[in-house]
């Protein structure tokens, strides 16, 4: 019970907190270091960078330097020094041991998804709760910005406290997968639940990616569905889709296509800047530019970019990681997706496989491991995978990566 209360406190204040508003940068430091820290000394204490059955410590070790390492080419060309860069980069670097905490503390599968439910279950809550009471929302909004200045799509708010679907949608495909074998209402229920919160980021991008997601597990998983029970899903799901098209989507498609016909579209030309300056030199493309640390000359310039162009690293995945740390953390992350989903395909459990196509499709336009968050989810499934590996007791019994049963080992 305890690991995962820590675990829940660590991915909710990885988050800012949901995005609250009036949250202080020194407020938020002073809740998230603690936890790190503690988290490493845990790490250290057990030796668990030495475990020999952590198929995934080289990679991600090498990605955490990747970040650090960035701070090289910060300090050449933008004369950042390296204490204020390594300060900057420690936010960003630190989630991914996470991996290395869960293999010293034993946590078991079903904890990380129990975690990964009270995570998406605040989130549909909070979102829901602002939709009716705008009045009120904390999350997700800018503290100068009246009811009437909220961002609207689709005639609802939007509140950008979802992070891409990054923590929901492990437990969605595991309860899509579960659904599968054996047909609950209460698994129906936190599915449409799940998939609202989804919707409610209304973000184009991550509507896309679940769509092609569930349709990818649909097509690959059948055979273990009844063909009753698959028939009745693809044809209420074609129902209200078409019935629904216009009330759902009409404008989010009709902004879509108006951006993409605009010539000038904010985020083409942000991807265009990004790419030809993450390869200005070797060095940068290697290690990239690194992460400006508050009030450096540095910081003013990504600061410049945002305001004056509206460019932003963060809107153009790969290409935005590459800028900031480097092609070769952007290579670690699509090899190690590779052997999950084609050298391990047999332990990585299908909601993991799924989960893990849906962060490459949309690595295009958002790179989910760049959020302290995302790479903590991350990380956390590279352990799962792990427990699968070599068959500890800690895996679920159920095992979803043929969507059968598995015998205790």
């Amino acid at each position: 019970m305890k690991i995962k209360i820590f675990l829940f406190c660590l991915f909710v204040i990885s988050t800012k907190i949901f995005k609250l508003d009036f949250l202080t940068g020194i407020q938020l430091k002073l809740m998230y270091y603690p936890l790190l820290i503690f988290m490493l000394v845990k790490i250290i204490n057990k030796g668990s960078f030495f475990y020999k059955r952590l198929s995934f410590k080289f990679p991600i070790l090498a990605m955490f330097s990747c970040i650090l390492l960035s701070s090289i080419p910060c300090y050449i060309y933008y004369n950042q020094n390296i204490p204020d860069s390594l300060v900057a980069s420690f936010n960003f670097a630190f989630p991914f041991l996470i991996y290395f905490y869960l293999h010293a503390s034993k946590v078991p599968e079903s904890d990380l998804l129990k975690v990964f439910l009270a995570m998406s279950l605040l989130t549909v809550s909070i979102q829901i709760f602002q939709q009716f009471y705008p009045e009120y929302a904390i999350f997700g909004v800018s503290e100068d910005k009246t009811v009437e200045e909220f961002a609207m799509r689709n005639n609802l708010y939007r509140y950008r406290i979802n992070f891409s679907g990054i923590y929901t949608f492990p437990i969605l495909f595991y309860l899509w997968f579960k659904i599968m074998k054996k047909y609950t209402l209460k698994n129906v229920f936190l599915i449409v639940l799940f998939l609202t919160s989804i919707y409610l980021a209304l973000t184009r991008q991550v509507l896309a990616t679940t769509a092609i997601c569930l349709l990818i597990s649909v097509l690959l998983y059948s055979k273990h569905m009844k063909k009753s029970l698959l028939f009745i899903y693809i044809v209420l799901f074609g129902v209200i889709i078409a019935y629904n098209f216009d009330s759902l989507f009409s404008s989010l498609a009709e902004k879509s296509i108006n951006e993409i016909n605009n010539e000038d579209y904010i985020r083409y030309k942000s991807f265009e800047y990004f790419s030809v300056e993450s390869r200005a030199t070797p060095l940068h493309a290697l290690l990239g530019h690194g992460i400006p640390r508050g009030g450096s000359s540095y910081d003013d310039f990504i600061n410049m970019l945002a305001e004056t162009y509206h460019y932003y690293s963060s809107d153009v995945g790969f290409v935005g990681a590459a800028y900031k740390y480097g092609y070769i953390y952007v290579i670690l992350f699509y090899l190690v997706q590779f052997v999950c989903l084609w050298k391990y395909r047999k332990y990585t459990p299908s909601y993991i496989a799924i989960t893990m196509i849906g962060m490459i499709i949309y690595s295009i336009m958002l790179f989910m491991i760049n959020q302290p968050i995302g790479a903590m989810v991350w990380a956390s499934m590279l352990y799962i995978i792990d427990l699968h590996k070599y068959k500890s007791p800690l895996r679920l019994n159920y095992n979803l990566t043929n969507v059968t049963n598995t015998k205790k080992s």
